[in-house]
Order: structure tokens, then sequence, then C-alpha cells
């Protein structure tokens, strides 16, 4: 019968998708199509790799002197790992979600595996990295006391 051709049964099944539904596959596939992860939206591990060698590169080789760079600004690398329970998806995304909103505009925060994700932070004034880490700690703990975590 008609009904039951599979290519019929797909139809309707694509015919009842909502819009919600419809933008929610739109935005995974432009992310997989940016190699960006799909839960999160952020770059994945490569991509935070090539970042972290440029940076460190332009750090080595500004004004022509190691030295002199090495004494102008600092970078940090901040990595944060869920284990057990707390490395569900949603976990993850709601994680990234506070370190992309509590590091600045030029950082570059990532997911660099199934349960971690790091946040590059070039040309840091001293004790910015310091004060970066307070709030993300701050957000994180918030985090765990409503429970948003399993």
């Amino acid at each position: 019968r008609w009904e039951s051709h599979p290519a019929r049964t797909s139809a309707a099944a694509a015919d009842e998708r909502t819009p919600a539904a419809d933008r929610q596959a739109e935005a995974r596939a432009t992310r997989r199509r940016l190699g960006l992860d799909e839960a999160t939206g952020l770059p994945r591990r490569p991509a935070f790799v090539v970042e972290c060698a440029r940076v460190l590169r332009a750090r080595a080789t500004r004004d022509g002197s190691a030295r002199e760079a090495r004494s102008a600004r600092t970078v940090a690398l901040l990595a944060v790992r869920l284990e057990g329970a707390r490395s569900s998806e949603s976990a993850v995304e709601e994680l990234g979600e506070v370190l992309s909103r509590h590091t600045r505009g030029g950082d570059m925060v990532a997911r660099v595996a199934d349960d971690a994700l790091a946040a590059l932070l070039p040309d840091l004034e001293p004790g910015e990295v310091d004060e970066i880490a307070r709030r993300l700690a701050q957000a994180t703990d918030a985090m765990r006391r409503r429970a948003t975590w399993p």
C-alpha cells in the first residue's frame, strides 16, 4: 500500500516537523559544516590547538624579541573536566555557556574532549587570570548549588 511505502512514511514524518525542530536541525548542520561542536556550538579541539600554536608563535616573535614578548603580557590556559554523571551533554553545554560568558571577547573557549572544555586567554595583564579564574569558580559553584548538574 502507498501509506506504508518508506518514501511516503519519511515524507509524512518530514511534514510533521515543527519550525523549532527545523531550526535546531539547521543549527546542528551549520555547526557540523563549520567544524563546531554540535552540542555546545564551540570550536573543537583541532581548532583550539591551531589557535594555541598561533598565539604562542605570535607571542614569541612580537617586536622581534622573544624576551620582550615574554615580559609584556601573559597567556593562560584554563581547563575544566567534568566527571561521572556531571559529564552529561546538558552539563557540558551549560559549562560552555558559563565559560563563554565569563571570559573576554578575544578569548577562545573550546570543547577539547567529550567531558572537557578549555579556554585560551591571550594578552593578560598581571593578575587578570586570577580574576577570571575566580569568576569561573563562582559561576560553576552557583551551577552546582542550583543542582542543574546531575
